[in-house]
């Protein structure tokens, strides 16, 4: 049976099933994938606003590394990690200290069958950055 290869043409999609490397792999753009994402989402109002959500079915929880940065003074920043087990779920944040806001935003989880939610509560000029991974 022959040992077909592919030769990638620059400028070219390509569609490959698997790669292996023996070295480094570069990239000049973006590397996407179902489990690893970037967010940034600016909060409107100070009510309870969903930042980001996550199929129970799919994922059995995720790690947030964050920063909320506000418009004018206020930022805070940490890791937060969320699982969830038969419809019980967990969640622990650890942050820095909230930096000179006389309100400090709220960041909680919970089931919204058939998600996980992740929701900011008095964020209202805040930016939610956060490198997520879904596990």
């Amino acid at each position: 049976m022959p040992n077909w290869k592919k030769v990638l043409v620059s400028g070219s999609d390509a569609v490959l099933n698997n790669i292996t490397a023996s070295g480094n792999i570069t990239s000049s753009g973006d590397i996407f994938t179902n489990t690893l994402s970037t967010i940034e989402f600016t909060i409107g109002g100070d009510g309870s606003t969903t930042v980001d959500s996550f199929d129970t079915s799919l994922y059995n929880g995720a790690i947030y590394d964050y920063i909320l940065v506000d418009t004018t003074v206020g930022a805070r920043a940490g890791q937060f990690m969320v699982a969830h087990d038969n419809g019980l779920l967990t969640f622990t944040d650890t942050s820095t200290a909230h930096l000179a806001d006389l309100v400090t935003p709220e960041i909680s989880a919970s089931i919204n069958s058939p998600n996980v939610e992740i929701k900011v509560t008095d964020g209202g000029g805040y930016t939610f950055k956060s490198f997520t991974k879904k596990l």
